[in-house]
């Protein structure tokens, strides 16, 4: 924001002070953010927010940014209060609450939820609030007591007779509550009205009071025309102390504030501009004035800041702490000068007049106690002269340098006692010497440091005699800024134009011994050498330089160790660990702490305009340090002058806040910000952008801040940049924590605290990372069950097939042996019968019949056998297809009918090899034995494929057979049935004289190849 500011000075009415001192007076308008320029009220709440009610709304107040509160039409929420004209003081209860008066009542606001509320609709104004009790007036009507938790209001009507008048003497100015009183200024006097006796007592008729304030004794003053009374409550008596205008008008003082620490009062004027600071103690008064504004209010606020409050001018905030420094610029104009006072060189001697030497406006004596300045005339020309040096000599002789010409000078008596002129002395110089500093370095021999180099004279009988220039020294034949006396006949010398500095030690008149020099890149203009250390500072244009004598080493203070500025002109010293520098931004304090060598540590204090100070710019030369310890700097402008011992840092520590918040750059709470102490953000709001304030006013840009996010940082970040930023942060809990400092660098080690709670995404949950892993150890059971199933299947079924291929082996082997083994050994029986037949030439036909048929039924046995093994055959229509052919190709020869029944489409299922084989066997033998032993006509065949089935019957029209025999014996039938039962079927036969039927039924499902369960 741009804010004025304003240096002026105290004027002086009653009394003079004893030194001058510049007030900065900061203004604050509408252009700033302010929402009016009529403030009627001014406030500071217990967090250190300040509040100015104006007739256009309420604005808070972080010394940066406003926030504003106004009535809108028809607004029905609680968002704003209901009139935009404040008429009241404004008072904060225990709760977070501000209470004030408007024209539709007695409202409250809730600063913490950013809420008001109405609590008297009628109209009155409310003047103190009192434990839990808000106090108000209407005139002619009388006192309001309301709670502010209940709100209920208790009326005390007016019995005096002034406010039962019905005239303008009813009208009241203002009210206060001190203990058990109130007190209520109106046209007609002071009334006073008891809160437990509920009794008013007119204490003093006079129509000309407009205000009355509480002082912290208890006492009442009462600002009047002309002046004020003070009102002793305990010897109930009134003190009037008349003011006198600075201007001839009459004054009417309608406000005051009172400054404890310094046991004064502030009073302002309404009618013409003027602040009137009142000591309590002399009674003894100065003015300020401000630019002939209406004041309105007056505050001062923890740190000891005056806000005004004024009609169609703003706010004003002044500074009112004892001032660090004191000034002198020429409220006067000085001959000769258009640009003020350009200071080269000062003097003052014990309490005397202070002595300043200029540049193109000669010799200035002004005296501090008197605050008079008098410009010194000289018997030659000095206003267009430099003046660069003013000192004393051992002798008491005051020695003035104007240009070229040494004065010695009696100040008493101002008067000249002896001068001369280099440039005339000494011929053969081309440029004219100018004087820049001058040292005694016996009793009555002295250097002259010059633009042309160093010369050398002697003060003797009255004149400067032996004049010596030390023109063939290169080292010294330069333009010489400063010579430094250390211990009696040793000299420092600080060079322009970048030739460093020399140490040189005096032999006499025309010889000098040198004994160190550096820094030939510098221009060195001021020293300083430690009392009892090697340590030597040099002020230089780029920094001040701690340089040690014994080890040659050094270490430059400069912008980057803490100075506002590099260019450093004098350097005056409180003690070794405390030294003052002048520079192009201000003055600096250095308190220093010294290790080993050059391992030099300092905490630097800057002190600018805004301070006091005569301006921010110094110059080279323009440094004293008094007898009693006083430093004095000068610079473009004048002087300044302050006791080091007395200065004196603000020790108010501000209160740290965040006033507003950013949530991915866009606003999540502003007036809200300062009472937010916890977040709880989701992981795609993790941007966070934060604005901070420093609640305390007396120079806002000097206040410093320290802040961390514990969870994301490990060290304090230091800054005097309100703004923060976090991008992308990860999700995790943190607590953001900031501290703040005020202008002299006094912190308030508690810091404001947000507990900031990202939450990650459902992906980064603990319950959803449970889940993972659960489900990844469900997954890797089923792999791995999976795995071992397939692992055991296949073991079963390479078992399985071991062991069918071994029941194979066996099944065949057993075939093998009965039907060929069998067969092959009545092939061979007969043959050797056959044989011994040849022998006895009996007759073979018979037995080559027998072994020809015994033959054809091995072929078809083996053709059978190799029908089971062949792989392919292992379907259910292959199974039935061979039935067919079998039957088909049986019976061709046989002189037998045979019937098939067989389906038309039978299903290609894969079926066991048991299954196949037994099936086919078992139909086998059923035929073999109807051909065999049934002596039948005809045979059926019926096949019958079911869904849930499989089924074949062979019936005949045979002979039959005693169904016990089975039972007794019957291998061949026994062993059809064991087949089919083998293979989960069921074998049943039926026989009679009339024929006999096989019936074989098999559940579809046991043809089928299985797998073994897990």
């Amino acid at each position: 924001m741009n804010r004025t500011i304003f240096f002026l000075i105290i004027s002086f009415c009653a009394i003079k002070l004893s030194a001058q001192h510049i007030l900065s007076f900061q203004h604050i308008n509408v252009e700033d953010g302010l929402s009016q320029s009529s403030v009627y009220n001014i406030y500071q709440d217990s967090h250190g927010f300040m509040w100015f009610a104006t007739g256009d709304g309420l604005n808070r107040y972080d010394g940066k940014d406003f926030i504003i509160y106004k009535s809108r039409i028809s607004d029905t929420t609680a968002a704003q209060f209901k009139d935009r004209n404040i008429n009241s003081c404004i008072f904060e209860d225990k709760n977070n609450r501000l209470w004030m008066s408007t024209e539709a009542g007695i409202s409250y606001f809730d600063y913490v939820h950013s809420k008001f509320y109405n609590a008297v609709n009628s109209y009155s104004i409310a003047f103190g609030l009192d434990s839990n009790y808000i106090w108000s007036y209407a005139a002619q009507r009388g006192v309001y007591r309301l709670n502010i938790f209940n709100l209920q209001t208790v009326y005390y009507s007016f019995d005096d007779q002034w406010q039962n008048s019905k005239t303008d003497f009813c009208y009241i100015y203002k009210g206060v509550v001190s203990g058990d009183h109130i007190f209520l200024a109106d046209k007609a006097g002071l009334l006073s009205f008891n809160k437990k006796s509920f009794a008013y007592t007119r204490l003093i008729e006079n129509g000309k009071l407009n205000s009355i304030t509480v002082l912290h004794n208890g006492d009442i003053l009462l600002c009047s025309r002309d002046g004020i009374y003070l009102y002793d409550t305990t010897a109930k008596t009134a003190k009037f102390i008349f003011i006198k205008s600075i201007s001839d008008k009459q004054v009417k003082w309608v406000c005051a504030a009172e400054d404890s620490a310094a046991n004064a009062v502030y009073i302002g004027a309404q009618n013409s501009g003027a602040i009137c600071k009142l000591d309590l103690g002399t009674n003894k008064y100065e003015f300020i004035n401000i630019q002939n504004s209406s004041i309105y209010c007056l505050l001062i606020d923890h740190s000891r800041n005056l806000w005004i409050g004024t009609e169609g001018n703003g706010v004003y905030k002044l500074d009112i702490k004892s001032p660090k420094f004191y000034c002198y610029t020429p409220y006067l104009p000085v001959p000769g000068s258009d640009n003020g006072l350009m200071v080269k060189s000062i003097y003052r001697d014990s309490s005397g007049p202070v002595w300043i030497g200029s540049f193109n406006s000669g010799l200035i004596k002004y005296d501090i106690s008197t605050q008079k300045q008098q410009k010194v005339s000289l018997p030659f020309p000095s206003e267009s002269k430099l003046i660069g040096c003013i000192m004393k000599d051992s002798a008491g002789r005051m020695i003035i340098t104007v240009g070229a010409r040494l004065v010695w000078f009696d100040h008493a008596g101002e008067k000249i006692l002896s001068q001369f002129d280099l440039h005339k002395e000494i011929a053969r110089t081309i440029d004219e010497p100018q004087v820049y500093s001058l040292v005694e370095w016996k009793k009555d021999h002295y250097l002259a440091a010059t633009n042309v180099g160093v010369f050398s004279f002697k003060y003797e009988n009255g004149k400067a005699q032996k004049v010596y220039h030390f023109f063939s020294d290169t080292t010294l034949y330069s333009w010489i800024y400063n010579l430094y006396k250390w211990h009696g006949d040793t000299i420092y010398i600080g060079k322009r134009n970048r030739n460093g500095y020399a140490k040189v030690k005096v032999l006499n008149d025309t010889a000098l011994l040198l004994l160190d020099k550096g820094f030939d890149h510098l221009a060195i203009r001021n020293f300083y050498k430690c009392s009892n250390k090697d340590i030597l500072w040099m002020a230089s244009e780029k920094g001040l330089i701690a340089y040690d004598e014994r080890t040659k080493k050094y270490k430059v203070f400069d912008e980057a160790s803490g100075l506002k500025n590099s260019c450093v002109y004098a350097i005056l010293s409180e003690n070794d660990s405390s030294l003052w520098i002048s520079t192009n931004r201000g003055l600096a304090n250095l308190k220093v702490g010294y290790g080993i060598g050059t391992d030099i540590k300092a905490d630097i204090i800057s002190y600018t305009s805004k301070e006091g100070l005569q301006s921010n710019e110094f110059n080279t030369g323009a440094y004293f340090k008094g007898s009693d310890g006083t430093l004095y700097f000068g610079g473009i402008l004048g002087i300044n002058w302050f006791d080091p011992q007395k200065i004196r840092p603000n020790l108010f520590k501000p209160e740290p806040v965040v006033t507003k918040i950013f949530i991915n750059d866009k606003i999540y709470a502003y007036d809200t910000a300062a009472y937010i102490h916890s977040l709880v953000l989701s992981h795609t709001s993790n941007t966070i952008s934060l604005s901070l304030a420093s609640l305390d006013y007396t120079r806002q840009e000097n206040n410093e801040f320290a802040y961390k996010l514990d969870g994301f940082e490990k060290e304090w970040t230091y800054t005097t940049n309100n703004k923060v930023r976090y991008s992308n942060l990860p999700p995790g809990e943190y607590t953001f924590l900031v501290k703040a400092s005020n202008n002299d660098g006094i912190w308030n080690e508690d810091p404001f605290m947000i507990k900031i709670s990202i939450k990650p995404p459902y992906w980064q949950t603990w319950w959803f990372r449970m889940l993972i892993a659960l489900t990844i150890v469900i997954i890797t059971i089923v792999i791995v069950r999976y795995y071992i199933k397939q692992k055991v299947s296949t073991k079963t079924r390479l078992l399985e097939q071991q062991k069918a291929l071994y029941v194979e082996r066996l099944r065949i082997s057993k075939d093998v042996h009965d039907d060929l083994g069998s067969g092959l050994s009545k092939i061979a029986l007969m043959a050797e019968m056959a044989q011994k037949k040849v022998e006895k030439n009996i007759p073979l036909s018979k037995d080559i019949r027998h072994i020809s048929a015994i033959s054809l039924e091995l072929v078809d046995n083996m053709r059978d056998l190799i029908w089971v093994l062949n792989p392919e055959n292992t379907t259910l229509d292959q199974l039935v297809a061979r039935i067919r052919e079998y039957c088909v190709d049986y019976f061709e020869q046989i002189p037998l009918k045979i019937t098939l029944h067989f389906p038309d489409n039978v299903p290609v299922l894969r079926i066991t090899k048991e299954s196949q084989r037994n099936i086919f066997l078992t139909v086998k033998e059923a035929l073999n034995n109807s051909i065999k032993h049934a002596n039948a006509y005809e045979i059926i065949v019926s096949l019958k494929i079911c869904t849930d089935k499989f089924s074949i019957s062979i019936s005949d029209d045979g002979k039959g057979f005693d169904i016990s025999y089975l039972k007794k014996g019957g291998n061949g039938l026994r062993n059809m049935k064991q087949r089919i039962e083998s293979i989960g079927g069921v074998f049943n036969i039926q026989s009679s004289s009339k024929g006999t039927l096989i019936d074989i039924v098999i559940p579809i499902e046991r043809l089928f190849v299985r797998k073994l369960p897990l």
